[in-house]
């Protein structure tokens, strides 16, 4: 395998060798990258690949605008491995999200892996490697980056196409339902947050929080986001999750909401050193107008899908499902997970259950 490290300014296409990677019919991407204190991550390397070449594009000395036409390219699939975190940066540096893209870690769930498994499992399992990562909590925006740094970076994205490969061939027909589901990964709408996401992801318990408590600190948490997407700070830099909590239970006023992360962006920002959003705009009444779209915004509690469905009932479909997925040799996971199963058992045909490939294996369940 061949392997070239690029660090001259490439700001074109006229520069960037990108035209070897738009004759390819798919081509693995991967970034390094460092997020700590920032609400968006700070991209260190590009990384693409193919089978038997691999390029790393440097970022801090060149503009990744050249990357544009290649990953928007519908000839050209994108492989990645575990895909979120790569997609927001392009989608945050360009506002595109590749496509068409394939990811590895969800095509094994297909041929059986389990769910998340990472590309380190997965090469020990293909190829009998175990990929070094020592590199991994490596502050890739320091240069020169170490020549270990840079193989780290080349095996990483290099092996993601060889997962690809094996997987590929190993999902089969299973491929078609695979591409199925990639298709809403590959919205936009996919990696914004609402407030039913930013719900999911709260680590503190609600159940204790009437109704109209949870949907307070739904719009709390709205405006959480949205104030450290502006700043640029890590989300628990704006707010706590315990004062989230609390808030929501005093009501959530606007004012108070304001004095919070005023006050945590002041105390934040000077030792960081961070610069202003924008010095042109009053922060504190951009703030106010921030806060008051998400809390004035219309939003609706998720649905208890347990409501009203047996255990028993639960437990006997889930128990179909796994003899199903097992005999199509893919994660009983990927077919239906508990809250599926539930949502089918109230109605089939809203739920994932009735739509879909799915549909053609479990429409007889019902």
């Amino acid at each position: 395998m061949s392997f070239q490290y690029l660090t001259r300014h490439y700001h074109s296409l006229n520069t960037f060798p990108v035209e070897q990677f738009e004759l390819e019919s798919a081509v693995a991407v991967d970034t390094e990258f460092i997020r700590r204190s920032t609400y968006y991550t700070r991209l260190g390397l590009v990384q693409l690949a193919t089978r038997e070449n691999s390029v790393t594009l440097d970022p801090i000395h060149s503009d990744v605008e050249c990357l544009r036409s290649f990953l928007t390219n519908l000839h050209v699939s994108k492989i990645m491995h575990a895909s979120r975190q790569d997609v927001d940066i392009f989608l945050h540096r360009l506002g595109v999200v590749p496509k068409p893209l394939i990811d590895t870690q969800i095509l094994a769930e297909f041929c059986g892996f389990e769910a998340n498994i990472s590309l380190r499992a997965l090469c020990h399992h293909f190829f009998n490697v175990t990929l070094d990562k020592s590199c991994q909590r490596l502050d890739w925006l320091k240069r020169p980056l170490p020549s270990k740094a840079l193989r780290y970076a080349h095996d990483d994205v290099q092996y993601t196409y060889h997962c690809y490969e094996k997987l590929r061939e190993l999902s089969g027909n299973k491929y078609a339902w695979f591409l199925e589901d990639m298709a809403a990964v590959q919205e936009g709408a996919f990696y914004q947050e609402t407030p039913e996401t930013l719900l999911k992801k709260f680590k503190k318990p609600v159940r204790y929080l009437s109704k109209d408590q949870v949907v307070i600190l739904m719009k709390i948490l709205m405006a959480r986001d949205q104030a450290a997407s502006w700043f640029n700070m890590a989300v628990r830099h704006v707010l706590s999750d315990e004062l989230c909590l609390e808030m929501s239970m005093d009501g959530a006023p606007q004012k108070r909401l304001c004095k919070e992360i005023l006050e945590k962006y002041y105390k934040e920002n000077k030792p960081m050193g961070w610069p202003s959003p924008d010095p042109t705009i009053d922060i504190k009444a951009h703030l106010l107008e921030i806060i008051s779209k998400a809390l004035n915004q219309d939003v609706q509690l998720p649905e208890n899908v347990q409501e009203g469905v047996k255990k028993s009932e639960v437990l006997n479909l889930q128990e179909k499902i796994i003899k199903i997925a097992e005999a199509h040799q893919m994660n009983p996971s990927l077919l239906a997970r508990k809250r599926d199963i539930h949502a089918a058992l109230k109605d089939p045909s809203s739920s994932s259950l009735g739509k879909g490939w799915r549909t053609s294996l479990v429409s007889h369940l019902f």
